[in-house]
């Protein structure tokens, strides 16, 4: 009886996430691509450029990342505000750093923005407080929007880049709180350090690899291709929308120790099926709502491969992790990264977008190949 309440419950927080990430990610995804509709391809790539500027910066800081808040706090461990505490402070001189160098308080209040959001929706999953984790999820989407939209009609770009930041302001309420629950103690951090530095050196790598694409791509082919670029990430981001569900919810459940084999094949087919829509389907979507991108649509068609690759890798992400074992991740995203970068730089001089969304699956699959052979080596040893 205990074990089918477990499932049960364990299905109501698969589906929570579920529906929470899809709303979230529609509301995102429709804010973006109007804002790609309404102005020029190469002022998308600006902001993009921008926007990838605060995302290294806030990675490079992450010491309290959302896997190490996950695992924690489905462990019950009380070392919430001691992270928060040495994130924020790590914030604080990044955030300066990146203002005296670009003279823009507005990617410096980004910085914060993505601590603050990553760090709280991390703590929700790991503790299974789903509802809790919708509210703030959506509140944020949804005041990205407004904020955004409102701002961009007075500041322009600047205007956008606010409006994200100051997106993430509900969260300070769970900030606060948190703080007033969990005492700060930093000797509860000791017995787990090297859990928390090699998950700190994956997600800055983790970090590399989502936003320094960008900055490679502008001196190289300029913003007029790195826009066309987002954009397509952008699109292939919804169609893995399913498989960062899942991952999600497993990575919390494996830290419980709590195995969901067949629901990460599942997760693995559906995202074969997903890949295969978006080869097809994309060429006929584009045209008709991103007329200014048609040069897109050979990538997408590629980049889409890149989807089922993704998905396994995040099926592996989920066990290590959970097993604090993330040092064989670092050498996998390290592949993945320094292959996506010989990539852009070969193979994107050399075919333009084309040569981008090549890199794009090529990394996305070394990765992939790596976890499995290194998966299945760690489990023939422990079977001996």
């Amino acid at each position: 009886m205990g074990n089918f309440k477990e499932r049960v419950f364990g299905l109501k927080g698969l589906f929570s996430l579920g529906a929470t990430d899809i709303v979230g990610n529609v509301i995102s995804m429709l804010f973006w691509l109007y804002i790609a509709t309404i102005m020029d391809v190469e002022h998308y790539g600006q902001i993009n450029y921008l926007i990838g500027i605060a995302g290294i910066a806030s990675t490079a800081i992450l010491i309290g990342n959302s896997n190490v808040i996950t695992v924690f706090s489905a462990k019950k461990i009380p070392v919430q505000s001691s992270l928060y505490l040495l994130t924020f402070f790590a914030g604080a001189i990044s955030a300066i750093s990146v203002f005296i160098i670009l003279y823009k308080i507005e990617v410096s209040l980004l910085i914060f923005g993505y601590l603050l959001g990553t760090m709280i929706l991390a703590e929700l999953i790991g503790r299974k407080l789903f509802v809790g984790y919708s509210k703030y999820l959506l509140a944020q989407k949804i005041l990205t929007v407004i904020f955004g939209l409102g701002l961009y009609h007075i500041f322009g770009i600047t205007g956008i880049i606010l409006g994200l930041a100051l997106s993430y302001t509900p969260f300070l309420i769970r900030l606060i709180r948190e703080f007033r629950i969990t005492r700060i103690d930093f000797s509860l951090l000791r017995p787990h350090r090297n859990f928390i530095i090699t998950n700190y050196i994956f997600v800055v790598i983790d970090g590399l690899r989502n936003n320094l694409d960008r900055l490679i791509i502008v001196p190289l082919l300029g913003f007029t291709v790195l826009g066309q670029y987002t954009l397509s990430l952008q699109v292939i981001s919804v169609l893995m929308m399913s498989s960062n569900t899942v991952f999600k919810y497993i990575l919390s459940e494996d830290a419980s120790g709590n195995s969901n084999k067949k629901l990460k094949l599942v997760t693995i087919f559906f995202a074969v099926i997903v890949a295969i829509a978006g080869i097809f389907l994309l060429p006929q979507i584009i045209p008709i709502f991103f007329p200014k991108y048609l040069e897109t649509i050979p990538a997408l068609r590629i980049m889409s491969l890149g989807i089922i690759s993704s998905t396994i890798s995040l099926t592996y992400y989920s066990k290590l992790f959970s097993t604090e074992k993330s040092r064989i991740l670092i050498i996998s995203r390290s592949l993945m990264v320094l292959s996506m970068i010989i990539g852009i730089v070969t193979l994107g001089q050399q075919f333009g977008l084309i040569g981008i969304a090549c890199s794009f699956v090529l990394s996305s699959s070394i990765e992939a190949i790596f976890l499995s052979i290194t998966s299945g080596r760690l489990r023939n040893n422990n079977e001996k």
